[in-house]
Formats: C-alpha cells, structure tokens, sequence
C-alpha cells in the first residue's frame, strides 16, 4: 500500500507503509493505485506510472478514467474518446465524445449528437447510439431511455446486448 504525498514545492509523488519515500515528488497530481498504477499529471497531461516509479502510460491525455476489463477510457488533445490497454497502447480509437468504463464486455459511449449507444470491447458499436440516458449492462441487461419530453413522462426500458426490449 502506498500514499500520495506532497512536497513544500507542491509537486507529488507516494511513501510506503513505513513513511518512505517509494516515487519522488515530480508530478503535478497524483491519484490512488489501482491494480498497480496510478493515474500522474505532467505538464497538465496524464499518465500512468507503476509501483516503482516507471512511467507505463506516458503523461499525453487531457483526461483518462479508471481500468475496467483491462481498458481505460482517454480523452485526446482534441476532445474525442477512446480507450487504452494497460501498457498505454490506443486500443479502440479516440472517436466518441465521452466513453464510460466497461461492464460484461460492453461500455457506453456518448456520440457528438449527444446519444448513447454501446460497444463492445473491439470497439465494434454494437448497439447504436440512440438513448439520451443509459446504465452499465448488469445480468445481461442494460437501462436506457430515449428521454421524455414537456408533457411526456421518462420512459425507462431494459434491452439485451442485441438492444432488443427486454422489460421495464
């Protein structure tokens, strides 16, 4: 287990259990460790570093979420969406405005039409993007609506990973 830590010049790094300093304080911010890395930031881009130290993702993404089933979403200097493995390779491209972590194989992404779809974990959309809200997919199934309106109520359906109507 380690702690992040900051110095008298505001930059951070970790200690150990016993208070030693394990990553100097060279980062701008650092996160907690999960699964071995932690997220840093250099030069208000980041990355990733292992428990040592090394650097693993290099400090190139204006944003970056947590690892789930092996893949991060990262946001580029552009804005778009994509995710990464966890040696910092791009591994579905950055092309979606905003991308959420993945659950039974698939995630959510939002287009820039601002509609949800999912896809699965080769990038494929597997289920094109027409939901205004949608939930991770849980036994099978996922929650999405298509929205409501002035007078009409939210209508909230599950669907199936085919994006058939499995029930409300």
């Amino acid at each position: 287990y380690m702690a992040g830590v900051q110095d008298e010049h505001k930059r951070c790094g970790f200690i150990d259990v016993s208070g030693r300093l394990v990553v100097p304080c060279v980062w701008e911010e650092t996160w907690p460790f999960h699964g071995g890395l932690a997220k840093v930031q250099d030069h208000q881009k980041i990355g990733m570093i292992d428990t040592s130290g090394k650097r693993v993702v290099p400090c190139i993404w204006r944003g970056m979420g947590d690892f789930s089933e092996g893949l991060a979403g990262v946001q580029d200097e552009q804005g778009r969406c994509g995710y990464i493995d966890r040696t910092g390779h791009v591994v579905i491209p950055c092309q979606w405005k905003n991308v959420w972590t993945f659950s039974e194989g698939m995630a959510v992404v939002l287009d820039f039409n601002k509609r949800l779809g999912f896809i699965d974990r080769s990038g494929q959309l597997v289920i094109p993007c027409r939901w205004k809200k949608a939930e991770f997919f849980k036994g099978g199934r996922a929650r999405v609506t298509e929205g409501g309106g002035l007078f009409r109520k939210e209508k909230w359906v599950y669907i199936d990973k085919q994006g058939r109507e499995v029930g409300q």
